[in-house]
């Protein structure tokens, strides 16, 4: 008779007893998504960058909230959406004038192939106000509902759909100038 082998440990129960290899088959799994969903919501990659990496170098200490690893993705996703908001509002108290707002839209000097080729859908919802981008992250690329929304950010929900309608209109608007 033989010894039955040990289950093996989950990918969370491997996170928790802070296992290296754990960490790093999660950021293989997930780190694209996250890295998209926080460079979308806060309009720069290298902000993207920053914070996935943050969120990393806590998980050991965070991952006792997870429950299982059939949530995990979504959890983390959540995770990413909860950091990116806290890091908007904070940059949001920081502002000193509008200029530094001004200065984060692209701008249209360097004729039309140039606009065409810098005009992506990136570049669009960087050049959205944060208030808009961020619904509009949240409903369309995240799949929230326009409650979970309007919970997350402090807003009513017909807030919540009107941003959406102006983060759709002037996305549609910079992207049909752009053609």
């Amino acid at each position: 008779m033989t010894t039955p082998l040990p289950a093996p440990q989950s990918l969370v129960e491997r996170l928790r007893a802070a296992d290296a290899d754990a960490l790093t088959e999660v950021y293989r799994r997930e780190g694209a998504v996250l890295l998209r969903t926080a460079t979308w919501m806060l309009g720069s990659a290298s902000d993207g960058e920053d914070l996935v990496q943050d969120l990393f170098v806590g998980l050991p200490d965070a991952i006792g909230s997870c429950r299982g690893d059939g949530e995990l993705g979504a959890w983390l996703r959540r995770i990413v959406v909860r950091m990116a908001l806290m890091r908007l509002r904070s940059e949001r108290r920081r502002r000193e004038s509008p200029v530094a707002a001004a200065e984060a839209v692209p701008m249209r000097d360097g004729g039309a192939n140039a606009i065409v080729a810098r005009l992506t859908l990136d570049q669009a919802l960087r050049a959205l106000p944060d208030e808009l981008r961020v619904v509009f992250v949240l409903k369309e690329i995240e799949g929230f509902a326009h409650a979970e929304i309007a919970a997350r950010l402090g807003i009513g929900v017909n807030a919540a759909q009107v941003r959406l309608h102006r983060a759709r209109r002037t996305l549609r608007a910079l992207l049909e100038s752009a053609s």
